[in-house]
This record gives C-alpha cells, sequence and structure tokens, in this order.
C-alpha cells in the first residue's frame, strides 16, 4: 500500500506541473485529463488518510507525526478547487488552491522511508544541524557588513542597485554564496573592493562548515555500506550504531585511556610471578585430573 501512495503522489506532482502548461490550459480535453487525474489522487488520498486514522492503534501519537498533517493538507486541494471555482472543471483555480497545492508537494519527503541515501543524507542533517547553524550565523555576520558598505559605497553613484542597506542584502546574499547573479553590480572603486572581498571571504566561510558536513556524510554513508554487506540477522539500525562511531570519534582521549587500562591490566598478568597458585611460573598438570 505504501508504494502505491507513492505512485499517486508522483501522479498528482506530475498532474499539477503539467496543468500549468499553456498548451494544456488553452486545450479544453486536457485540461479536463488533468482534473480528471487530480480527483482520481484526492479520492485516494482521501480514502487512504481515513483508513490509517481509523486503525492507527494511538491518536495522539498519530496527531503528534508531521507528515500526517501534510497528507491532512494534501487532500483538501481537490476539494477546494470544486467550491471556489466558478466554471469548474474549467475555471481557473483560486489563490487558496495554488497555496494548498504547494503545500501538498511536501508529500514527496516520503521517499526518505524508500531510499537508503536519503534516509544518510536525512541523519547527516541532524548530526551536523550545530554545523548548520555555525553556517548561518557565519553568512549572516558579513551579510550585514558588506551590504552596508556597499550601500555607503555606492549610494550615490548606483541608486537603483543600492538604494538602501536592505536592498543591498541582495547582493550581498548572492556575491558571498558563489552565485553571483550579476543583476546587481557596483560601479565605484570603493564598491568593486568590497565586492572582491566579500567574494575572497566567502571561499573560507562556506569551506569549513562543509567540510564537517561532507565528513559527516562519509561516516554514515561508510557505515551504510558496511551494514549492507553484514548478514541479514546480524543487521542493525544505522542511526544508533553511526552515532556510536561519531560519539568515538569526538572522545579520543577517553578511548585511548580505556585501552592503556586494559593493556596496563593485560601486562601486570603476564608479568606476575603467581600463576595457578603457585609462586614460579611454571605449569603444573595434575596426573589425576589431566588437562
Amino acid at each position: 500500500m505504501f508504494l502505491v501512495s507513492l505512485m499517486f503522489i508522483i501522479l498528482s506532482v506530475l498532474a499539477y506541473c503539467v496543468q500549468t502548461l499553456q498548451q494544456v490550459t488553452e486545450n479544453r480535453s486536457a485540461q479536463l485529463a488533468m482534473v480528471f487525474i487530480e480527483g482520481v489522487c484526492g479520492v485516494w488520498f482521501t480514502v487512504e488518510f481515513t483508513l490509517r486514522l481509523a486503525t492507527c492503534p494511538s491518536k495522539q501519537d498519530f496527531v503528534k507525526q508531521i507528515m500526517n498533517w501534510v497528507d491532512f493538507i494534501a487532500i483538501w486541494p481537490f476539494y477546494v478547487r470544486i467550491l471556489t471555482t466558478t466554471n469548474y472543471p474549467f475555471g481557473d483555480p483560486s489563490i487558496e488552491y495554488d497555496i494548498l497545492a504547494i503545500c501538498r508537494l511536501f508529500r514527496l519527503f516520503r521517499f526518505f522511508k524508500v531510499n537508503l541515501g536519503f534516509q544518510i543524507l536525512k541523519q547527516t542533517m541532524i548530526a551536523s544541524s550545530r554545523e548548520l547553524m555555525l553556517l548561518v550565523l557565519l553568512l549572516i555576520v558579513p551579510v550585514i557588513i558588506f551590504a552596508s558598505c556597499a550601500y555607503l559605497a555606492e549610494k550615490d553613484a548606483n541608486p537603483e542597485d543600492f538604494s538602501s542597506i536592505l536592498a543591498s542584502f541582495w547582493w550581498a546574499i548572492i556575491t558571498i554564496t558563489t552565485v553571483g547573479y550579476g543583476d546587481d553590480v557596483p560601479t565605484t572603486p570603493t564598491g568593486k573592493v568590497f565586492g572582491a572581498l566579500c567574494a575572497a571571504l566567502s571561499i573560507i566561510i562556506t569551506a569549513l562548515p562543509i567540510s564537517i558536513i561532507g565528513s559527516n556524510f562519509s561516516l554514515y554513508y561508510s557505515h551504510a555500506q558496511a551494514q549492507m554487506k553484514l548478514p541479514k540477522k546480524s543487521k542493525r539500525p544505522m542511526v544508533g550504531a553511526a552515532n556510536a562511531l561519531m560519539l568515538q570519534s569526538a572522545r579520543p582521549s577517553e578511548d585511548l585511556t580505556s585501552t592503556d587500562m586494559t593493556e596496563g591490566r593485560l601486562e601486570m598478568r603476564k608479568s606476575s610471578p603467581i600463576v595457578n597458585g603457585s609462586l614460579s611460573g611454571d605449569t603444573k598438570v595434575h596426573p589425576y585430573r589431566g588437562r
């Protein structure tokens, strides 16, 4: 049933994208076909959500899950279009329908349960939450500084592109993320110097946190590949074991101390003169007890 739901999700997304084409909006038969596909998907989503809600063991846990709310919102575009469109099914949909239809696209996140790569990416983002927050802070501070400097340098020579500091945020964000659309460009020598510094600093700012996120992804990916090679009975969940590996890598001093203690105990046992209750190092076997 899960795979069937994924097929209907893909079908509904394709129908929503195709119905925005000009060739479809001008053809009444094609428009009617798109509405029919959307109606079939809407009925399926309604029946599926109702069955899942009726058969779930805990209604409280069902309500707490975000994807269930996404599924609930995904039902409404079909009915909203019927109620708000004047000349249904050939009339133009309302803005309420478009907003709900865009929210329905979030159902594509269900593919995270199917593909192992999506699961690895999800766990990488969760494990790298601190690095992501650091990346956001490292982007916000230079954006404010360079946008203010660019505004002061360009407000007289180029007032259209740099009309205010808030308007200069767009140029600073595009420059510091190394995108560079080229729609807003400094023209004064001082503005070009600030633009060059912003572009050069962006390489350092984005490289440091992204390298940590990439190492976390490599850790999860290598662990997942190792789990795939193990027998089915000895496989374990990927998340907990990978987190354990990360904790070990984050605490090398503690692991080294425990290893040294273990080696020290083994050396003490080997160097001890008492063996089997005897002061000599030779081990004697009782003639009647055997080995």
